[in-house]
């Protein structure tokens, strides 16, 4: 798959000052059928001075893809590349975007969703014959709340993106669509990677091999995005979608974004001895549960590559743990830590604090 040409690849050192962003589009020179924009920013503000990780925004490339697929041309934009993203300006931003396409697809986390909403209605009010749909963890969760407050905001997407936007171009829009999964993962076409520049992001890509959990942790979205059962993709096409970023971005560092990599251990054995066959040699980090940890199965994940871990341990109280649902004790994490520090390079242990009955 060759790679788009993107336009204005200048850093913003080189603009000096200058706004300016940066699209691509699935067919060049073409208007657009739908414009998808990635509302996502991870940034830190440290006593003033500013973190910034770009993560390649995996959902919207998977709606890229089954819209190209079926003949459409898709423009793309990345607010983590908007040369003024740390001002968080909605006038500005929604202006440098110029006139978008009849359809426009925000995806957003939590913490962007204010955000999300302002540039939703400046883009409204400049274009009002637009269809705005909202979708990600952001909106997805709040869906009627957000559809009830904010009357410029046509659909939220809840869940999965993929089925929903291809009736939204097909002119099937409404406000609340229908929840509805992808029993087959490995019917989607693979993510539209042609339509980034690899150079703009410097968090390892990330891959998804599996869809949902099983478990129910109250302060979870995860159940509500991508239901309780867990739909798996097919090991050759995993291998097939790290052999392709490879190809296009020469990286060799992966993240595997499932909730729990290893959670069905006969396929993750399977996939882990897969790795071993790649044309080139790949070393990547995941999420896991303490609980379905142990020494016999770090000790594998090393062998083939694993250099770094994360759990989410949510709370050192073991009555906290118990009202989550988070189905372990701080005992246990305690002691998977201990052993996982003498196998994984990094280990990552995630809290929630501030949980409303504290």
């Amino acid at each position: 798959m060759a790679r788009i040409v993107i336009k204005n690849l200048e850093s913003p050192e080189q603009k000096q000052g200058k706004p300016h962003l940066r699209r691509s589009r699935t067919r060049d020179g073409d208007s657009p059928d739908v414009t998808l924009i990635n509302l996502n920013l991870m940034l830190i503000n440290n006593a003033g001075h500013f973190d910034q990780q770009n993560y390649i925004p995996l959902g919207l490339l998977y709606i890229a893809a089954c819209l190209e697929r079926e003949g459409f041309n898709v423009e793309f934009i990345d607010y983590q590349l908007f040369s003024h993203a740390k001002k968080f300006d909605a006038d500005l931003f929604i202006k440098k975007i110029g006139e978008p396409a009849k359809l426009v697809g925000f995806s957003s986390m939590s913490n962007l969703l204010p955000f999300t909403i302002l540039c939703t209605e400046k883009l409204k009010t400049r274009y009002p014959d637009r269809k705005v749909v909202l979708g990600g963890v952001g909106p997805s969760p709040v869906a009627s709340q957000v559809i009830e407050a904010f009357p410029f905001v046509d659909s939220v997407v809840e869940g999965e993106g993929e089925i929903a936007m291809l009736d939204f171009i097909k002119g099937n829009i409404t406000s609340l669509p229908p929840r509805r999964l992808v029993r087959d993962l490995d019917s989607l076409p693979l993510p539209s990677y042609a339509l980034l520049d690899f150079d703009f992001y410097d968090a390892a890509p990330s891959i998804i091999t599996s869809r949902g959990c099983p478990y129910r942790c109250t302060f979870c979205t995860e159940p509500h995005n991508f239901g309780g059962a867990v739909r798996y993709r097919s090991i050759d096409s995993v291998i097939e979608e790290l052999e392709l970023v490879h190809s296009l971005s020469e990286r060799t560092l992966f993240l595997f974004q499932d909730d729990i990599l290893p959670l069905e251990r006969s396929r993750f054995k399977k996939m882990l001895r897969a790795f071993d066959k790649l044309s080139f040699p790949m070393e990547w980090k995941c999420f896991s549960r303490v609980d379905l940890m142990d020494e016999d199965l770090m000790r594998e994940m090393v062998d083939h590559g694993c250099v770094q871990i994360r759990y989410g341990i949510e709370s050192g109280s073991n009555k906290t743990l118990e009202r989550i649902k988070k189905g372990f004790t701080i005992e246990k994490a305690y002691e998977i830590a201990e052993k996982s520090v003498k196998y994984f390079q990094s280990v990552h242990a995630s809290f929630i604090w501030g949980y409303p009955f504290e």
